[in-house]
């Protein structure tokens, strides 16, 4: 609309909003964005990364589920998954790419998503099934942000790269002009903390 000039076209956002939702109310004025506030957020990890999407999430007063290898209070078992995926609208990946997760979200887990439902990959490309992707953006049947695939990086004429309902990102989450300074403090209050003998922040823990 912008390019165009014109602002009439946003009933146009209305019908997309209808086509790709399933919500085909009459609304007032048009759809031109939506909500996060009150969508129910499915957050597939739930380690340190989950915790800190789980605090930006608080603001919007989102209806969050947890879900992890590890069953505790609050957080259910991956086990659940596929129970879970029907009544979100959100499905948030954030999880270790491991021989457990490999296409942990295939075409029966997507076929389980409600229409217009938006899985965002922000851990790794073979976590979701790349073919069964495609299939369902192309379809409609529900819409994802990547900032990873599978392949990586996206080879020149991948399907992807022509599918409706997708916003793509090229593995950049932390390419910001912050991101090396806020590095470098890090790891100098880690040091710092190191040999004052003090607990350390930032603890990896190697698995036994």
């Amino acid at each position: 609309m912008q390019r165009g000039g014109v602002w009439k076209r946003r009933f146009e956002a209305s019908a997309q909003y209808a086509r790709i939702t399933g919500d085909a109310r009459p609304l007032y004025p048009p759809v031109m964005l939506e909500e996060l506030t009150g969508k129910r957020v499915l957050l597939v990890g739930y380690g340190a990364i989950g915790k800190e999407i789980e605090r930006m999430l608080a603001p919007f007063q989102v209806e969050l589920v947890r879900v992890a290898r590890s069953v505790r209070d609050g957080v259910h078992a991956i086990s659940e998954l596929d129970s879970l995926l029907p009544q979100a609208e959100i499905v948030i990946l954030i999880l270790p790419s491991t021989a457990e997760s490999h296409h942990l979200i295939g075409s029966r887990q997507i076929a389980l998503m409600r229409q217009g439902a938006l899985l965002v990959n922000a851990a790794r490309g073979p976590v979701v099934d790349t073919d069964a992707l495609v299939a369902a953006l192309n379809s409609g049947h529900i819409r994802a942000a990547l900032d990873v695939t599978d392949p990586e990086p996206l080879p020149e004429g991948h399907p992807l790269w022509s599918c409706p309902n997708l916003l793509l990102t090229p593995h950049v989450a932390g390419s910001s002009p912050q991101f090396a300074p806020r590095s470098v403090r890090t790891a100098a209050d880690e040091l710092r903390r190191y040999l004052a003998g003090a607990p350390m922040h930032n603890v990896v823990q190697a698995a036994v």
